[in-house]
């Protein structure tokens, strides 16, 4: 497992920083361009993933449903961009 990234961020009133801790493993593997992210669960769905990744193609919007756990739709998803993305 790839530790969370830790994002220095500035308040409006410049005495404090605040880090923000990012634990989503698609944007901490660092791999994809990932510019939107929305992870859920659903008893119905089971585990879900929406992604947006800028590729050299343009912007790829990857939707996975059903995954037994969110390291499995993390998987998926991944599996699926390089599928999209392969020469």
């Amino acid at each position: 497992m790839i530790p969370p990234k830790l994002i220095p961020s500035r308040p409006s009133t410049p005495k404090k920083t605040h880090n923000l801790k990012n634990t989503s493993q698609l944007l901490r593997a660092g791999a994809y361009d990932v510019n939107a992210s929305k992870t859920g669960y659903l008893e119905e769905a089971g585990h879900c993933l929406m992604s947006r990744v800028n590729t050299n193609q343009g912007n790829l919007i990857v939707v996975v449903f059903g995954a037994t756990t969110s390291p499995a739709a993390v998987e998926d998803t991944k599996e699926i961009i390089d599928y999209a993305t392969a020469k």
